[in-house]
């Protein structure tokens, strides 16, 4: 580990647990239309990509000093039995080409015969998998998290600025511009609340959501979607970062993420998507 590493972790970002927040149903209404819409298609989705399972390549790069990394891994959502929340699973299984050793068939035994501590052994195989990365970013290599704040049960803790069309990424796509306005802030740093904000780029007329940022000054996280028509579903397709670490901003990590060869995985579906 970094020395880099640890600075980051505790001047920036870490996500605190997942919290249903209350909201009356009715304040729905408040909501500009096509974040309205937009909110609608985000349930939509989690029904649609929680049956799926896909092939994760992320690669990392860091500057000083110069690191690279190459993750391989089985990426897909997950609702353990009893929990009300879905979570993003990344299942590594390879690292630089060298996989990873008693990983083989772990998908299969987690969620087809699935043990009594099932939690237990996810947030195991999760942490597990987030030690590999060269930079402690929490649970900020998640391509969904973004998208996640669009559930009805947590869109209104959400200021949304409608902007102008962006007819480069799609046609009928605007530029939708979100800040989080309620406390305590889904994600927490050594300093406290940390508010999120970002971009969506979302299809005016259906709602369809094709692209995220979730930003904190100088730092990004960026998720681009596409629609599969084998899987008659949209997917994301590219996951990009960018951080500046370490208290005296020493360093700079960037990586991305692509995803491909997208499969039907018999998980049960149902509610939210944790982060």
């Amino acid at each position: 580990m970094s020395k880099a590493r640890g600075a980051f972790a505790a001047a920036s970002v870490a996500a605190v647990c997942v919290i249903a927040w209350p909201r009356p149903s009715a304040s729905q209404t408040k909501l500009p239309p096509i974040v309205q819409r937009a909110s609608e298609y985000v349930t939509a989705f989690v029904t649609r990509f929680s049956s799926m399972v896909a092939d994760e390549v992320y690669v990392q790069e860091t500057e000083r000093p110069h690191k690279r990394r190459e993750l391989h891994a089985d990426f897909l959502l997950v609702k353990p039995p009893g929990q009300n929340e879905w979570f993003q699973f990344r299942d590594v299984y390879e690292i630089d080409g060298v996989p990873v050793a008693g990983r083989e068939q772990r998908m299969a035994e987690l969620f087809v015969n699935p043990p009594a501590n099932l939690m237990e052994r996810l947030r195991a195989v999760m942490s597990e998998g987030a030690k590999y990365n060269l930079e402690d970013i929490g649970t900020l290599d998640r391509p969904l998290i973004a998208l996640s704040f669009l559930q009805s049960v947590y869109v209104d803790r959400f200021a949304f600025t409608i902007g102008r069309h962006d007819d480069s990424v799609g046609p009928g796509v605007r530029i939708v511009q979100f800040r989080e306005i309620a406390r305590p802030t889904f994600l927490r740093g050594g300093i406290g609340d940390l508010p999120s904000r970002g971009i969506y780029w979302i299809e005016e007329d259906t709602g369809r959501v094709v692209k995220t940022e979730l930003g904190f000054r100088s730092n990004f996280v960026e998720t681009t979607f596409k629609y599969d028509v084998e899987l008659q579903a949209d997917v994301p397709v590219r996951m990009t970062q960018r951080w500046v670490v370490g208290r005296d901003r020493i360093s700079e990590f960037n990586a991305t993420a692509t995803y491909g060869r997208f499969r039907r995985f018999n998980v049960q579906t149902d509610e939210k998507i944790g982060r």
